[in-house]
């Protein structure tokens, strides 16, 4: 038989097809298989670089700023007040920039507590006044504060008066920390974390100075000039704005403690002292007894920053009052006391006591929170006494508190 060319051609392709086809086919696999795995890897890529990212909103968990409550802290039998939204809020942002977010967050808590004036709290205050006079120290530079946190009563002796504050300014700085380390704006290393603890649990300038440094993106340096120095001071005094609103007024919390040893300054130098203004009248911190007192109520009720947050400061504030835990403390030695001269040292040892102490060569200072083993009495008490009679006497804020003490556990029984 034979075949014409057209029969010929079409034989030939009618044979050839199926493999083109089966290679079309499997040219196209190939395709669609490197295709999807690529966009498997870069899925698993894209996972586990956001699994090693902490997110600019959130807290990972766990972290040693944030412990888990199992337990850890006692229960101090104070309840928590709900805040509507408790969560700390930030200004209007000019630029999407994070050191501007950073400078923008302020408190949480919007307005002053509610607390009522008690003439009966007066009276106690007014017998710790007259104590005082019968030691014959100055009672010009002393201010009290007194808030029964049971009854939501307040009281004080020239409470609005802003003295220097010396280490209880560490209490609002340790606020400010939590409220940016809430938002997730810093990791959480471990020689970060011994800095706050360092400056709270042994009130240690050097790592309050790094802490103040990292709240307010400054550090201390030499001289500066008119147009660096005015922005350096604005970056320092965010530390007053992110209570301001808050209505916080007046405050100053801008200024380190000192000396600063890994500084070399003994001091304010350079444009620390810049800040400082006129040498006849320097700028100094300046809080008053009354806004000590209610800033450790916000944190005692669990309002500070967030409840996970004042939970967390509680744990850094509570004091242990056996003598065998701070009897062998020796201040002569650079180590701090908190108890030995101050509130806590006349108190009876099985209580909860809560406090953050200061003392310079010309002042002696202390925000504290006293609760009973009933839970009956529940109070805070803020001193400050900016004299040098009151830095060289250790007897008189014991003294103090004895009698503060009695006279609260009586009113409640």
């Amino acid at each position: 038989m034979k075949y014409s060319r057209n029969s010929y051609s079409d034989s030939k392709m009618t044979k050839n097809t199926p493999l083109q086809f089966t290679a079309i086919v499997a040219v196209v696999s190939l395709i669609f298989i490197v295709f999807a795995l690529t966009l498997v890897r870069q899925k698993s890529k894209t996972s586990a670089e956001s699994s090693t990212q902490p997110s600019l909103k959130t807290v990972e968990q766990p972290n040693p700023f944030f412990p888990e409550q199992n337990g850890s802290y006692p229960n101090l039998g104070i309840p928590s007040v709900q805040l509507s939204p408790n969560k700390v809020t930030s200004l209007p942002l000019p630029e999407p920039r994070l050191k501007q977010q950073q400078q923008n967050l302020v408190y949480n808590v919007n307005s002053s507590p509610n607390f009522q004036y008690s003439k009966e709290l007066k009276q106690i205050i007014n017998q710790a006044v007259q104590l005082v006079k019968q030691e014959k120290l100055p009672v010009q530079p002393l201010s009290i504060t007194l808030i029964d946190v049971n009854l939501h009563e307040i009281a004080g002796y020239q409470e609005h008066q802003p003295r220097y504050p010396a280490s209880i300014v560490k209490l609002f700085w340790m606020v400010i920390l939590y409220g940016q380390l809430q938002t997730g704006y810093f990791q959480y290393g471990e020689t970060f974390f011994n800095d706050l603890h360092k400056m709270i649990v042994e009130s240690d300038n050097e790592a309050s100075s790094r802490i103040i440094d990292i709240i307010t993106d400054t550090k201390s340096g030499s001289n500066l000039n008119n147009i660096e120095l005015k922005e350096w001071i604005k970056k320092r005094k965010y530390a007053n704005l992110f209570f301001k609103y808050s209505g916080y007024k007046n405050i100053n919390i801008t200024q380190k403690t000192f000396p600063i040893r890994y500084l070399d300054m003994d001091e304010p130098e350079g444009r620390d002292l810049q800040m400082r203004g006129d040498p006849k009248a320097p700028v100094r911190n300046a809080i008053t007894t009354q806004q000590s007192a209610r800033l450790m109520y916000e944190i005692m009720t669990d309002q500070a920053v967030s409840r996970q947050a004042s939970q967390a400061m509680k744990g850094l504030l509570i004091r242990e009052l056996k003598p065998e835990a701070w009897i062998h403390l020796n201040p002569n030695d650079g180590e701090f006391n908190p108890v030995r001269a101050f509130l806590g040292e006349s108190l009876p040892t099985d209580i909860h006591f809560l406090s953050k102490a200061g003392w310079t060569s010309g002042s002696r200072q202390e925000v504290a929170c006293i609760i009973t083993e009933d839970k009956k009495t529940a109070y805070i008490l803020a001193i400050i006494a900016d004299d040098r009679a009151y830095s060289q006497n250790g007897k008189m804020f014991p003294k103090i508190s004895r009698l503060v003490f009695e006279r609260m556990v009586a009113r409640r029984q």
